[in-house]
């Protein structure tokens, strides 16, 4: 069952004021059944007073619920053959679907030789991550912004990203609940309460002299963002390991450090009406990104004043001269500084035409879209009426090509281009305009099959569609969770060659990496998926694969 259909079933599910809402379906009845219990995952425990959800699976409406009795058992009785949702909920656990992973679950599917009367339904008691934010002198630091980091697998990168963001209180507390299992990080970004920041020197009428910078003030301090334990850089942070029903007290001491102040000389007019392009200042956190907003501005004659910054590694992107082009420079702040912007990069042109592969014109509602991830870099252009398109001022750099659009999705079969090198999606821009072609196919397949160990059928595998060259084509991967009965149906896939794989608990595995994926593949089926296909029936089970 999708990770689509999962948090659907979930969002319309978890909300009891919306389930009391709506009016369950009564379908015909029929003679199949599906009985279970509740339990703790944790401890095996039944769990009374568990409220248990029955939908259609394909629908995610809901069709009716039961309550839990002391044995944590329920029952739904006299159901007609179909494919079923279960969704769980108690008060102290996290709710879930039937043998939910990543946001797929495996759907319960009735009918002749189908044995629906034993299940088990597994609920993780919540986790909680709370502690105590204290200054040099051990008091309280309150409205620190405390942010919550976790190991993620599922876009198979294994990357960290953001999961929550909190606030201290007025004693310095903080708490993150409902929590799963998984590494998670932390981190904490706050201002001293004493800070004063330096202040421009200003004329009669309140506006900063030109050429001046800002008085000093004895008080300009400010706090490094600090990641778990006691680290200043995210590469030195340390994983906190949580369990189902963990309780983990983290707490911080920050130290206060005089504060970096900079003068940023930006390239342009120096008139007082001309327009100022301000530039950004950012921090690699995880690999990605993130721009620094705990600090004051203000302008000065064509320059930009920025204080309370805390010393460290940064970037600075400056804007060009008419808010076009680009430049940025890599900087270790350990004091005061004056930055005089490097020149801006006018970047190169980038024109082309969309086609579609079956001839057809393409619609003209789409748009060409250009991502660069390590720079945060994002352009989209729409095509024209005859498909064309034109893109100006484009940085050199590797980006992921899409096209984008209302409605039914589009997939590049083919990208051909002349003046940049292209690998999969990614397009090499240099020095040199670009002339490139995008081949795109609308109509997507659906595979349906089943995933079988030693001639049984598995519930609960990870089926994977890998595409060839899975390196450069992430976009074109798809995957689903084997049902009670064995069936999974993998969606909108993309005209090309795949191989189709499953895999006994992996669900924490960093799939998308070509050396973890390739371990897999050669024991998968092969399969073409052709322009006129929408629907394929995998006659051979496809033999689950032990976790390697």
């Amino acid at each position: 069952m999708t990770a689509t259909r999962a948090r659907l079933v979930a969002t319309l599910l978890a909300a009891s004021s919306l389930a009391l809402a709506q009016q369950p379906q009564h379908p015909a009845q029929g003679d199949y059944s599906i009985r279970g219990v509740v339990v703790s995952a944790k401890t095996g425990k039944p769990l009374d007073r568990a409220s248990v959800t029955l939908s259609n699976a394909d629908t995610a409406a809901r069709i009716t619920d039961a309550t839990t009795g002391e044995d944590g058992s329920f029952d739904f009785e006299r159901l007609q053959p179909g494919r079923y949702g279960l969704h769980a909920l108690r008060r102290g656990y996290n709710a879930a679907s039937y043998d939910e992973h990543d946001g797929f679950f495996s759907a319960i599917v009735t009918g002749p030789g189908l044995d629906t009367a034993d299940l088990r339904m597994k609920l993780l008691p919540e986790a909680v991550i709370g502690g105590v934010v204290t200054d040099d002198a051990g008091e309280p630091v309150r409205g620190a912004q405390i942010t919550l980091y976790r190991k993620s697998s599922f876009d198979g990168s294994g990357k960290i990203t953001q999961a929550r963001g909190e606030q201290t209180d007025d004693v310095g507390a903080f708490e993150f609940t409902r929590l799963g299992p998984g590494d998670y990080f932390v981190s904490v970004n706050a201002t001293p309460w004493y800070a004063t920041r330096p202040q421009p020197k200003l004329d009669v009428q309140g506006n900063p002299l030109p050429d001046t910078q800002s008085t000093s003030s004895p008080l300009d301090f400010a706090y490094p963002i600090t990641f778990y334990p006691d680290a200043t850089d995210s590469d030195d942070a340390t994983p906190i390991p949580v369990r189902a029903g963990d309780h983990v007290q983290l707490n911080f001491s920050l130290r206060a450090v005089p504060a970096v102040h900079l003068h940023l000389k930006l390239p342009g007019s120096r008139e007082p009406n001309h327009q100022m392009f301000i530039p950004q200042i950012t921090r690699n956190i995880f690999g990605q990104p993130v721009q620094i907003q705990s600090m004051t501005s203000f302008y000065s004659g064509g320059a930009v004043e920025l204080s309370g910054v805390p010393p460290g590694s940064y970037e600075i992107h400056f804007p060009g001269a008419n808010g076009q082009g680009a430049a940025e420079s890599s900087l270790d702040l350990t004091a005061d500084a004056t930055i005089e912007s490097p020149p801006a990069d006018p970047g190169v042109e980038i024109h082309g035409k969309v086609a579609m592969i079956t001839g057809d014109a393409p619609p003209p509602s789409l748009a060409v879209i250009l991502g660069f991830s390590p720079a945060g870099f994002n352009r989209g252009e729409p095509i024209t009426k005859d498909g064309t398109f034109t893109m100006k001022g484009v940085p050199a750099g590797t980006y992921d090509v899409e096209v984008g659009g209302p409605g039914t999705a589009f997939f590049i079969v083919r990208i051909v281009a002349d003046g940049a090198s292209t690998g999969g999606h990614q397009l090499n821009v240099g020095a040199t305009s670009v002339n490139l072609v995008l081949m795109l196919a609308q109509e997507s397949a659906t595979i349906d099959g089943y995933a079988k160990q030693n001639g049984k059928a598995m519930e609960g595998a990870m089926v994977v569609l890998v595409p060839q060259d899975p390196g450069q084509n992430r976009e074109l991967f798809r995957r689903d969770q084997s049902n009670s009965d064995g069936s999974f149906s993998l969606r909108n896939v993309a005209p090309g060659a795949y191989t189709l794989i499953a895999i006994e608990d992996g669900w924490s595995l960093d799939w998308a990496r070509p050396e973890v994926i390739s371990r897999y593949t050669a024991h998968g089926l092969k399969i073409d998926v052709a322009l006129s296909q929408k629907s394929i029936k995998i006659s051979e089970p496809v033999e689950v694969q032990p976790r390697q």
